[in-house]
């Protein structure tokens, strides 16, 4: 497996993060201007903005170009888009974050009976298959339990 292309989480996803969050505080200003994703990324704009077509080229986000650049802004975010920077529901999200819950309450637990229990149910979780914890995720977020 070739290794995750580090622009990804070093620009990519955070311009990613940035546009879902504005697309839906800026609806009625139709969208989030590069310089403002910029600000709130740290990014520069030039950056934001080869982060924003390489997004757009792969379905997350739509762009209005604007001359100058600084009008320049993402105006839709896809259903896709929402559930990699965590805004809708994803089950492998789901998962993770289910895992990350119970090591959380571990470490935060009161006293040792707490502790060791959830260090079994941890140990139980990490037990089942990937596909199981999956999809009992997905049973969580749609409702529907299966029969």
């Amino acid at each position: 497996m070739a290794p995750v292309d580090p622009t990804w989480t070093s620009r990519d996803l955070p311009v990613l993060e940035a546009a879902v969050r504005g697309v839906d505080a800026g609806r009625m200003s139709g969208g989030i201007r590069f310089h403002e994703i910029a600000a709130q990324t740290g990014l520069d704009v030039d950056d934001v903005y080869v982060a924003a077509r390489a997004l757009e080229d792969a379905g997350f986000i739509e762009n209005s170009y604007v001359m100058p650049g600084t009008h320049s802004r993402v105006t839709r975010v896809s259903g896709h888009a929402r559930q990699v920077a965590g805004s809708w529901p994803n089950e492998d999200l789901a998962a993770d974050r289910v895992l990350e819950a119970v090591q959380l309450l571990m470490a935060s637990a009161s006293s040792d009976e707490d502790r060791s229990r959830l260090r079994k149910l941890l140990d139980a979780l990490g037990g089942v298959s990937r596909d199981v914890l999956v999809s009992v995720a997905s049973a969580a977020i749609t409702g529907q339990m299966p029969r």
